[in-house]
């Protein structure tokens, strides 16, 4: 009796260690000789209109791309996928968000741009696990309040949707990289400047007349894109962003770069391109930063 269960418990190890198997054919994956070894599937450019719910029978899928094909909704049956961490849904045909996603508990990144999505359900805030949201690219107005309990997000990308505001919930999220240019009906709460995790913040193309001199309290900011707004004038203040590398303050109405933003340490890259800066001003860049990436 001791030499079966040790036996049983050497064979559940050996199989703990076998390599993940990758396909890109359902019929194979769902037909291989051990489905349990299936851990990433591949379906992306196929033409596919739909996808079979025997899907759920991949029950050690972990990675699943559906990328650019012509999906318009998902099996009830994905939901049972209870090891799946990442997820790709872009550029498909996809009106409304399929809600059996919500059920994916372990979800972890989530990628569903370039749809025609007009509103997120409320049931996104059960995907506790998930980091990565990438709406990029739909027609949202409003995002419900609920996305205000994925307390592990860490990366949301906005951009190129028909947002008018955020709700309030989004701004107490630990979010590093925070996406929301081309949103031109955008308000800019001043919330905002409170997020203090942020890394990477996008708000080209929001219509943008002023930059709030509380953008100092980002002081993890590496990375600025203020690009294609309606903006006079920059805040002195963003001189106190000691770890900005790059900054993108092109197509606005800027004619002066405050002198203490000459004085970032780390800037490796600026864009102040068809800005109305004065040759004095131009060299005054250059000599400040010489071996940084210049776009005038």
């Amino acid at each position: 009796m001791k030499t079966l269960i040790i036996f049983l418990i050497f064979n559940s190890y050996i199989f703990s260690q076998k390599a993940c198997l990758k396909f890109e054919s359902f019929k194979l994956a769902i037909n291989s000789e051990n489905k349990r070894t299936v851990c990433e599937l591949d379906l992306s450019e196929q033409n596919l209109s739909d996808i079979p719910d025997e899907i759920s029978e991949l029950e050690n899928l972990e990675i699943l791309h559906l990328q650019k094909n012509f999906l318009t909704k998902l099996p009830n049956s994905i939901s049972n996928l209870n090891k799946l961490i990442y997820l790709n849904l872009d550029n498909n045909k996809f009106k409304e968000f399929p809600t059996s996603i919500t059920k994916l508990k372990n979800l972890e990144k989530l990628s569903i741009s370039d749809n025609l999505l007009v509103e997120i359900p409320y049931s996104i805030g059960s995907l506790k696990k998930l980091d990565y949201l990438n709406l990029m690219r739909n027609d949202l107005e409003l995002l419900p309040r609920t996305i205000g309990e994925l307390k592990k997000l860490h990366f949301l990308n906005l951009i190129s949707n028909e947002l008018k505001e955020l709700p309030s919930s989004v701004y107490d999220l630990k979010i590093e990289n925070l996406y929301l240019g081309n949103n031109p009906n955008l308000v800019v709460s001043e919330d905002l400047y409170d997020m203090i995790s942020l890394e990477r913040l996008s708000l080209s193309g929001t219509n943008l007349e002023i930059v709030s001199k509380d953008i100092k309290n980002l002081y993890r900011l590496k990375w600025l894109e203020l690009s294609s707004n309606k903006l006079e004038k920059i805040p002195e203040e963003i001189a106190e962003l000691k770890n900005l590398e790059t900054i993108y303050l092109g197509f606005n109405k800027i004619k002066e770069i405050p002198e203490k933003i000459l004085q970032l340490k780390k800037i490796k890259k600026i864009s102040l391109a068809e800005l109305e800066l004065s040759l004095t001003i131009e060299n005054q860049i250059r000599n400040a930063f010489p071996d940084a990436w210049l776009e005038f």
